[in-house]
């Protein structure tokens, strides 16, 4: 309190004597000259200041406390809360008066250099642009996208894929590159699709042959299997009419009356022995 009135008092005397008072200096060009290596000006109120002191140049300028100071003229500095320095916690806010980390900005930010990070959090969606372009971005549920900016799976990619600079697979998302080691365990039998249409064909016998797409003709395969085993004996028919047979030997065989030569039959078929030429056998049935 009493520097305050001790203040006030040489204020007054400077207004009233209308002369120039120095500190460090017998030659003061206003009507306070200051020269010295360090100097501090203090005061309760330190929310807003309003200074002027002489030296190289004077200076002047308002601001508030957290603000960073910067020069607005060759002679005035000033401050706002779009630069705010955080001295409790050692943070600095571009955008904001309370930052929540050792730099916090609220709005776009550009780097020409490189940027190192440890660790990327956001809370909103991250995207990674060049020249303008979204290359790569994550959303609000996690899903990446490259070469979009509405992912619509954990990975979404606009285009192909290169592996060790060839590609594998193509913007259709097809499969381009070299099959080797791809070949999987064999899945399950699928669903049986519907009969097509029976293909042209001829028959040769017991051969056949189809026509092919490009409607040449291929060669025939015989179907004819080998000779089955032989069948089981049938059941004996019925008998017959009575028959009633004789065997002769004579001149004819009208067999009207029973030719009685010297000649013996051997069976039904005719065949006999004799000894008077001219005879032969003669076998009639009778009913």
């Amino acid at each position: 309190m009493k520097s305050k009135i001790f203040l006030a008092i040489i204020l007054c005397l400077l207004y009233a004597l209308n002369t120039n008072v120095g500190i460090g200096t017998t030659t003061p060009q206003e009507r306070l000259t200051i020269s010295a290596d360090r100097y501090k000006i203090s005061s309760s109120d330190s929310y807003d200041y309003d200074f002027y002191a002489g030296g190289i140049g004077g200076i002047s300028g308002i601001g508030s406390v957290g603000q960073v100071t910067f020069w607005t003229g060759a002679n005035t500095v000033s401050g706002n809360n779009s630069l705010f320095w955080n001295n409790s916690n050692n943070r600095l806010g571009i955008g904001t008066t309370t930052p929540g980390e050792k730099l916090h900005v609220i709005g776009n930010a550009k780097v020409d250099g490189t940027l190192f990070a440890n660790n990327i959090s956001s809370n909103s969606p991250l995207s990674l642009q060049t020249f303008g372009t979204t290359r790569l971005y994550i959303g609000d549920s996690g899903n990446i996208g490259i070469g979009t900016i509405n992912p619509m799976d954990k990975l979404d990619i606009r285009g192909g894929i290169a592996i060790n600079g060839s590609q594998v697979i193509n913007i259709s998302g097809s499969w381009v590159g070299d099959p080797t080691g791809l070949t999987g365990p064999q899945g399950p039998q699928g669903l049986q699709g519907p009969i097509g249409p029976a293909p042209a064909h001829e028959w040769s016998g017991t051969s056949l042959r189809f026509q092919n797409p490009d409607a040449t003709w291929g060669s025939y395969t015989n179907l004819q299997g080998p000779q089955g085993p032989q069948g089981l004996t049938g059941p004996q028919g019925p008998p017959g009419p009575t028959v009633s047979t004789s065997a002769v030997c004579g001149r004819d065989c009208s067999c009207t009356v029973t030719v009685d030569s010297p000649c013996t039959v051997t069976s039904d078929t005719g065949s006999c022995s004799f000894g008077v030429t001219g005879f032969k056998c003669c076998v009639c049935r009778f009913t």
